[in-house]
């Protein structure tokens, strides 16, 4: 069974003095003080032998009873073996603060003195994650790997509404050059994508009655499908938004399209806590577009009793051809 350290860093481009200054875009990433909030960070880079490497993670925080609380949760899909490696961290930090400046910094502390402090620092040129991932085992591993990613400045970051209810905001695709180093070698020229939901408690409420799924999708011709919907007991499903960046990242008209789920039949699951939707047919007319999302592998759960959730690697199936159309990251919360 293999076993990782895990420490990722996205690096960003310095810009001087004024690096700590918030403009209104970048105050959408922030934490607040009265909301929770999620980010989802995700990219795929590529392996020594050309294998994909899909990194996914899940930021939460909260303030509740005049305390901060944060969570993070890191996977890791490696197509080479087929492997899927996870973390997770829960902590109260009393010495978080809510200040809306640069570096934002985060910190989720271990449970006794012996366990290593994860946490995570976002700059204008540098974003620090560290966290220990391993596979399905309670033992901390001593070895480590370390994400780089590198892109041009971003001053301020791009970001891009998602929906009014949640309130959720996307920063538009980086283009980034991602190296993985230490017990995992890979390496790509990627997007990287960040995407910050507000209103944690309405997404929560919303998860009780149906499965809420965010979908990044990266198409082969180089643009960027992002879709946040959800689907109810008697597979419905109901869009809530959609959005759709060209190959260089800028935001495109929102497009027309119909997603509907898939029969679940001819997928094993007997290992997961929950039974999840996981195949999807997607049709974009205005991109003359009708493909297939599926998993990568099924079993791509976070494991936190009535709190899991699925987290991992998905890819996209041209329903005429049968090639591979795109590849991605797919979420799915039910309470």
């Amino acid at each position: 069974m293999r076993k990782i350290f895990f420490v990722t860093v996205f690096i960003f481009s310095l810009f001087g003095c004024t690096t700590s200054r918030v403009t209104e875009k970048d105050a959408l990433i922030f934490p607040e003080a009265d909301k929770g909030k999620w980010w989802i960070i995700n990219t795929i880079l590529q392996d020594s032998n050309g294998k994909d490497v899909h990194f996914n993670s899940l930021v939460s925080i909260d303030k509740t009873g005049g305390k901060n609380y944060a969570a993070c949760f890191v996977s890791v899909w490696s197509e080479f073996d087929n492997a899927y490696y996870t973390a997770t961290r829960i902590a109260g930090v009393p010495g978080m603060k809510f200040n809306k400046k640069f570096p934002l910094r985060i910190r989720f502390p271990g449970n006794d003195s012996l366990a290593m402090e994860w946490s995570l620092v976002l700059k204008r040129n540098g974003l620090n994650f560290l966290t220990a991932l391993n596979n399905k085992t309670k033992t901390l591993p001593k070895d480590y790997t370390e994400l780089t990613v590198g892109f041009n400045k971003q001053m301020p970051f791009a970001v891009s509404s998602i929906s009014a209810s949640p309130e959720a905001w996307a920063v538009n695709p980086i283009s980034a050059a991602v190296k993985i180093s230490g017990n995992m070698q890979s390496s790509a020229v990627n997007d990287l994508l960040i995407r910050v939901f507000s209103d944690k408690e309405l997404l929560l409420k919303r998860s009780s009655e149906t499965y809420v799924h965010w979908l990044d999708l990266t198409l082969n011709a180089g643009k960027q499908l992002s879709v946040l919907f959800s689907t109810d007991a008697t597979a419905n499903v109901k869009t809530e938004a959609v959005l759709l960046w060209d190959e260089y990242g800028n935001i495109m008209a929102r497009p027309q399209i119909t997603l509907q789920q898939t029969s679940n039949d001819n997928i094993q699951a007997g290992s997961l806590t929950k039974p999840y939707p996981l195949l999807f047919s997607v049709n974009l007319p205005d991109q003359h577009l009708n493909i297939t999302v599926k998993p990568r592998k099924v079993e791509q759960e976070i494991a936190a009793n009535k709190n899991s959730f699925w987290m991992g690697a998905v890819e996209a199936i041209d329903s005429l051809s049968g090639q591979r159309a795109g590849k991605g990251n797919l979420f799915i919360f039910k309470q």
